[in-house]
């Protein structure tokens, strides 16, 4: 609906889901996450 409201796609067009399995596995995301957004801008 936002999409055909603002004539452009807002969501990306592939991404890769993941369930989490435990408390270890959450905090190796949650470290991809943040130190990967890191590494982006600090080139």
């Amino acid at each position: 609906m936002v999409t055909k409201e603002i004539g452009t796609p807002i969501w990306q067009r592939s991404f890769y889901d993941e369930i989490i399995k435990n408390e270890t596995h959450f905090q190796n995301v949650w470290n991809y996450i943040a130190y990967n957004a890191l590494k982006e801008y600090s080139a």
